[in-house]
């Protein structure tokens, strides 16, 4: 806007010095006439009159700019009009470069940015995917092991008529599921030493063959159970809060 008011300005101040040029030299011409009367008695009596005409000079030979200042003002008018327009399009041409330059680093900075964010996404969304494959492919594992020492327990029974070959071979079974259970446990954990802890009083049932009833067996057995099924529930609930 600043610079289409400095080019009024100037186009205000060109017309102004060309409007000089077509005044017309006005000639003022002073016609004086002196009438005397002399009466019969000698008396003078004298009447100046003044007269003052504007004579033009029609034969006056006029300049080129001044026959031609209409023309000459609007050609000045256009170009002054076409250079200004030309350097205010020039102009704006940077303002809209430099601004498109921006606006592109912009983008790829946004661009990079969500890139980096999917990126990170991914990661985590995969490692939290192993996670949870893995977490639950241990709580199978545990399930299983424990079903089968509690199904090996039953075929301990005090009661029961085994050679000691057999007997043996079952408290292998036994002792191995223990083991493995005992491997896939944490012991830092409290729910993982109640688990323990009933396992052992699983085998300490059978093996003491005096004090042995199954009601005994059943409630070792049932607690083993329990402490089972609430390592699994809360396994479980950190598999959700994975995905």
């Amino acid at each position: 806007m600043i610079y289409r008011f400095l080019i009024s300005i100037i186009l205000f101040h060109l017309i102004t010095l060309l409007s000089f040029g077509q005044s017309v030299t006005d000639t003022m011409v002073i016609e004086c006439s002196n009438k005397v009367t002399i009466p019969q008695d000698f008396s003078i009596e004298l009447s100046d009159t003044l007269n003052i005409k504007q004579i033009p000079f029609e034969n006056e030979k006029k300049s080129f700019v001044s026959r031609n200042i209409s023309w000459i003002t609007a050609i000045i008018i256009a170009f002054i009009s076409v250079i200004g327009n030309l350097w205010v399009a020039r102009r704006q041409a940077q303002r809209n470069s430099i601004n498109l330059k921006a606006q592109i680093e912009n983008n790829e900075k946004i661009l990079d940015k969500q890139i980096q964010n999917s990126k990170e996404i991914a990661i985590t969304e995969f490692k939290a995917t192993i996670a949870a494959n893995n977490r639950q492919g241990w709580i199978n594992e545990l399930r299983e092991t424990v079903s089968d020492f509690l199904t090996n327990s039953l075929s301990l029974a005090p009661d029961d008529i085994f050679s000691k070959e057999e007997e043996l071979k079952y408290y292998n079974k036994l002792f191995y599921t223990k083991f493995k259970i005992e491997l896939l446990l944490n012991t830092k954990t409290e729910e993982h030493k109640l688990l323990l802890q009933a396992i052992n009083k699983v085998i300490e049932v059978i093996r003491s063959k005096e004090d042995y009833n199954l009601e005994k067996l059943q409630t070792a057995r049932d607690v083993c159970l329990e402490a089972s099924r609430r390592i699994i529930k809360i396994e479980w609930e950190k598999i959700k809060a994975l995905k």
